[in-house]
């Protein structure tokens, strides 16, 4: 056995470990993209180095072998620094979407692509589910959302945009057909109760994401009916019948609606600050624009949706008026979060923004790339039949034409994460930028359907260590030379043909999804 002292703990390790091994068994972090266990050290992405005291001199931990009195630090600036830089390397020639553009042009951040494959496979219980993650108002949105994801989906540039908002439609009034609607789990009663006002597209939406977090919730109407201004968007394309059936869902959930009753008139401000522990604003009448409420002078910080007054949040038409549902849903979610924080007495800071690599701009010959891997056929109704329902086999021919061009390990690419911890800015890519492509194993009777991002691969070698142990006939291995090298099939040959057995090792062992699964 050996002792080190890594900052300020003294680490006893067997002789032979590394200071990863070290730092592990001591609870001290120290990031890390081309290490894995079972795997000889590769020392190529450097997001591990740490610096060795006396002297100064910089190592990476994954291979630097510990010895008795060694001194290591792997917390001071001078490392941090170092991994950023690191890290801004690696992301330089990094080419890959962390969200597929709809997903960042949803005011509310539905994550539309794992719908699309949801309903592309016949799961429409994990669509509701992931739907209602963010939206909690589905089949009122599916109808009058004015659709800015479709706006930017690249398969229009193929052809046309996907029917994002009909799908979502299909599986929303799907969900309301069923003897009881989808309720999400309830995570624990927290004793705290929340008054929300107004029972628009922000108020309902409030009032079922607090309750998610175990919030009670009260929500004041000043009209004898709930909806708000919904009812504005005209029967011809949202029927009342439509909007009180979701309404009664999330009664069910166990919000109460109280009607016919105007704050100001019926009860005022202060009382339900008394009252309650916290309060959302979700009139609807532009009142705040901004800055003020009615003359009780109230701010608001767009950040955390707080306003001037302890306890009170805002969000929707009252902050700023725009009618658009979307973007109330999306106020009101940021708000929700930032009220669980203020009522468990944790910072209030708004939403920390996660990091999201971009492409940019997409050439004729890489949507045809995207395209190849999705269904030809065109969109299932024109943009003129956008209000009219799909039916099932409409939505799966719908979302089987989807391109795919979001991340496929996004929830669990570990460069995401390391960056995210790091506050690193995500570059943007210049025009002379690489082309995007794409490998697809197409016919493999022994492993699921692999996919190979040529952008995506940071050249950790790890991919190659496994092939090599997995005794492939072919394998994957390094092409080319110094800046130049990057992973491929040796001889060109397929894909299929490199990864008989070795296909659900490589994608684990993937720091970035440069090789994932298909579906």
């Amino acid at each position: 056995m050996v002792q080190i002292t890594l900052d300020d703990r003294t680490v006893t390790i067997e002789a032979g470990a590394t200071i990863l091994d070290a730092a592990r068994k001591a609870g001290v972090h120290i990031p890390t993209l081309c290490y894995l266990e079972d795997c000889q050290p590769q020392t190529s992405c450097m997001v591990c180095v740490v610096r060795l005291e006396p002297g100064g001199k910089l190592v990476p931990a994954c291979a630097y072998p510990v010895s008795d009195g060694l001194r290591v630090s792997s917390e001071v600036d001078e490392v941090l620094t170092i991994r950023k830089r690191n890290l801004e390397l690696l992301l330089s020639e990094h080419l890959g979407d962390c969200e597929g553009p709809c997903t960042s042009a949803c005011p509310a951040g539905m994550q539309i692509p794992l719908m699309i494959r949801q309903i592309a496979t016949g799961d429409l219980e994990g669509a509701i589910k992931t739907i209602k993650r963010d939206i909690p108002l589905p089949a009122i949105l599916g109808r009058i959302c004015p659709a800015p994801c479709e706006g930017i989906c690249r398969r229009k540039y193929h052809d046309e945009a996907l029917a994002i908002c009909q799908l979502k439609r299909f599986v929303a009034d799907w969900d309301l057909a069923n003897e009881q609607p989808y309720l999400p789990e309830i995570h624990g009663d927290s004793g705290k109760k929340v008054a929300i006002v107004g029972t628009g597209p922000a108020g309902l939406s409030g009032a079922w994401f607090l309750r998610t977090m175990g919030h009670s919730c009260q929500v004041f109407e000043e009209q004898d009916r709930p909806g708000g201004r919904l009812y504005e968007s005209g029967t011809d394309r949202l029927s009342e019948e439509t909007v009180l059936a979701e309404i009664r869902v999330i009664e069910s959930l166990g919000c109460s609606i109280q009607l016919n009753t105007k704050i100001g008139r019926d009860i005022t401000l202060e009382n339900l600050r008394r009252q309650y522990d916290a309060v959302l604003i979700a009139t609807g009448d532009g009142h705040l624009d901004g800055l003020v409420y009615h003359d009780t002078g109230l701010k608001v910080d767009m950040k955390t949706m707080q306003t001037s007054l302890e306890g009170v949040f805002a969000a929707g038409n009252v902050i700023r008026k725009g009618r658009i549902a979307i973007r109330s849903i999306g106020q009101a979610k940021n708000a929700t979060r930032s009220i669980d924080n203020y009522l468990r007495g944790d910072k209030q800071d708004g939403l920390r923004e996660a990091f999201t690599c971009h492409i940019g701009k997409i050439r004729d010959e890489e949507i045809r790339t995207f395209a190849d891997a999705a269904s030809q056929r065109g969109r299932v109704l024109t943009k003129e039949q956008k209000y009219e329902a799909l039916t099932k086999e409409q939505s799966a021919w719908e979302a089987q034409r989807c391109l795919r061009c979001d991340c496929r390990k996004a929830s669990d690419c570990r460069l995401r994460q390391v960056c995210q911890d790091y506050e690193i800015m995500a570059p943007k890519l210049k025009d002379n930028r690489p082309a995007f492509e794409q490998a697809i194993q197409i016919n493999s009777k022994n492993a699921r359907k692999v996919v190979y991002e040529k952008g995506k691969c940071i050249r950790c070698g790890l991919c190659v260590q496994i092939t090599t142990r997995e005794e492939e006939r072919y394998g994957l291995s390094f092409t080319g030379r110094g800046f130049e090298a990057f992973i491929a099939v040796p001889l060109d040959h397929s894909l299929d043909e490199a990864l008989t057995r070795s296909a659900e090792a490589c994608v684990r062992a993937c720091p970035t999804a440069a090789l994932a699964f298909l579906e």
